[in-house]
């Protein structure tokens, strides 16, 4: 029996909506795959970091000064196991660009978190073995803004990995006003003795011995009105500037090991959004190349970094 032609209508309505579903389908199945398999890839690449501290209880910044400068030192910050898991993420091997060592005359040290400079930092991601330590910081409640003349805690976001051999130290600088003045040094691996003065040249005013696992904050005139530097020499020999002797005494002997690492740890103010255009990238390769000169050990006094 013929079909009417509305039946014939409606065949060719269900022919068409299901080979459009089917099409479709198939589409929406090849785009779903296609978009896991990337994101599978990129999850592979991510470079994965075990837990490297444990629960730090919090801390009352006030309880660890050591000077009315502005000066704050807190012993065994992390243990002997933290600091070297630490050193393991630090010295594993990598191939990327900006995981690359810079070599100066007496250290070599990596930029992390972005390049600073007078128009702002150019931020970038930081390792995760650094977002874990931040917020170890961050859980440790280090009120700075209580202790200092700023109005907020700091957001740590520019990190200086410092490698130093052979008992080579730092020339006496200040940091600047590149970043808000509070300044914070994990030491590790090596004591070493940093000293404050009014001039790179004057007489040591106070010093401090920071141990292996220390961490040194200094923030308000330690920071702003003092020089600070770490002599060229194998071992320390405390005299009465040292204002953490504990249980030292004046002309005891302290000996370097054959490696000091550290990390500076500071707030860059003034970030900025990174853009991939040539124009940008040919700003980015300036500022780098400002960064690069800053630091050199034959920059000025009042540029270099520690």
């Amino acid at each position: 029996m013929p079909k009417d032609k509305h039946s014939e209508s409606d065949d060719f309505r269900y022919k068409f909506l299901c080979n459009t579903h089917v099409r479709s389908s198939t589409r929406m199945t090849s785009i779903d795959f296609s978009a896991m398999l990337r994101e599978e890839r990129l999850k592979s690449r991510v470079k994965k970091v075990r837990p490297i501290f444990d629960q730090h209880p919090p801390l009352r910044l006030s309880d660890f000064k050591l000077d009315p400068r502005g000066v704050y030192y807190i012993e065994n910050f992390i243990s002997i196991k933290e600091e070297q898991s630490l050193l393991d993420e630090i010295y594993k091997p990598s191939t990327k660009d900006e995981d690359k060592w810079v070599t100066l005359t007496k250290r070599r040290l990596k930029n992390l978190g972005g390049t600073p400079h007078p128009d702002g930092m150019l931020s970038c991601d930081m390792p995760e073995y650094i977002k874990q330590l931040l917020k170890v910081l961050s859980n440790a409640h280090l009120e700075v803004k209580d202790v200092c003349d700023i109005h907020d805690n700091p957001s740590y976001n520019q990190i200086l990995l410092n490698e130093y051999i052979d008992g080579r130290g730092i020339s006496f600088h200040k940091d600047g006003d590149l970043y808000l003045p509070v300044a914070l040094i994990l030491n590790m691996s090596s004591p070493a003795l940093i000293e404050f003065r009014k001039t790179p040249t004057s007489t040591t005013e106070f010093s401090v011995l920071m141990k292996p696992k220390s961490l040194l904050i200094f923030t308000d005139d330690a920071y702003n009105k003092y020089y600070h530097g770490i002599k060229d020499s194998d071992f320390d020999v405390v005299d009465e500037s040292c204002i953490n002797m504990n249980a030292l005494a004046v002309g005891d002997t302290i000996k370097r090991n054959n490696k000091r690492v550290s990390l500076t740890i500071r707030s860059c103010p003034k970030v900025l959004e990174r853009k991939f255009s040539q124009h940008h990238k040919e700003e980015e390769a300036r500022m780098r190349s400002w960064w690069l000169s800053s630091i050199s050990e034959k920059a000025s006094k009042s540029t270099e970094e520690a």
